[in-house]
């Protein structure tokens, strides 16, 4: 007996999710038919079909669903995703070459991610404090590559994104945090379009006029001199031209600099 079945959510207000049994087959298409309408009248844009309990995944089914989203997309601009295949049915949806079409998810939670990330602007921020010692700075940049590339950054913007990291860690260790335990504030908001970061020495900087410390720190952002090569970092300058913003912004409570990296057109 077929089991087919819909969840309408009340976590999530605009998606829906489609249980394809193990046991479902083209005499089943009616029903699915049924379904599929009831999920459109909804009004939820996004589909995940779950297939664990799916023991095949024939090409009729296929074929209606893929109708079904062509509707989704057009009518309500949304889209399906395909969750918990075992792997032999992961497997027939790689040979038909499905995927390029459904993207494939281990689980419910996953796909629902991915629906947030992609269409929702779901943005995860990472925030750091460090120790005022060069030493981590490797590891801290290193770190926030990953997260980068777990976020499907290419390699190249990861990189870049790498190296902006590193730069602002070493300059704001060595123009404040150094000694005394000090230590760097440091958040990367990773988004769909752009990755924003903010470090701050937290240095209080007391008699030192603060407008000073922002203007030298301008002027070597500027100097065409910079050593980018140096072992301190890659230079405030070659931050700057990896940068789609560079803000500088001095006062009491320290140094703090904003870097906004725009994600290259896909």
């Amino acid at each position: 007996m077929s089991l087919l079945r819909y969840e309408l959510s009340d976590e999530y207000d605009d998606i829906s999710f489609l249980h394809l049994p193990g046991d479902f087959n083209a005499a089943s298409m009616e029903e699915l038919t049924g379904v599929m309408q009831s999920l459109f009248a909804a009004g939820r844009p996004f589909v995940v079909v779950d297939l664990a309990e799916a023991e095949s995944l024939r090409g009729a089914v296929i074929g209606e669903l893929m109708e079904w989203r062509r509707k989704f997309i057009a009518e309500i601009d949304g889209e399906f995703c395909f969750c918990g295949a075992s792997q032999s049915v992961e497997r027939e949806i790689r040979e038909l070459d499905v995927d390029k079409l459904f993207r494939l998810f281990p689980d419910r939670r996953s796909a629902v991610n991915y629906f947030f990330w992609e269409f929702k602007g779901q943005v995860d921020t990472v925030i750091l404090s460090i120790p005022g010692s060069l030493d981590l700075v490797p590891a801290t940049r290193k770190f926030i590559r990953k997260v980068c590339e777990a976020k499907a950054y290419s390699g190249r913007e990861s990189f870049q994104i790498e190296t902006i990291v590193d730069e602002l860690c070493n300059n704001a260790i060595e123009h404040g945090a150094s000694g005394g335990g000090k230590s760097i504030e440091l958040a990367v908001a990773v988004g769909r379009k752009k990755v924003d970061i903010n470090i701050s020495n937290g240095v209080d900087v007391g008699e030192r006029n603060y407008s000073d410390i922002v203007s030298n720190m301008e002027r070597y952002v500027e100097s065409p001199n910079t050593d980018v090569c140096e072992s301190r970092g890659r230079g405030l300058a070659l931050v700057k031209m990896l940068s789609s913003e560079f803000d500088i912004d001095g006062s009491e409570n320290g140094t703090c600099v904003h870097v906004t990296k725009i994600r290259e057109e896909r």
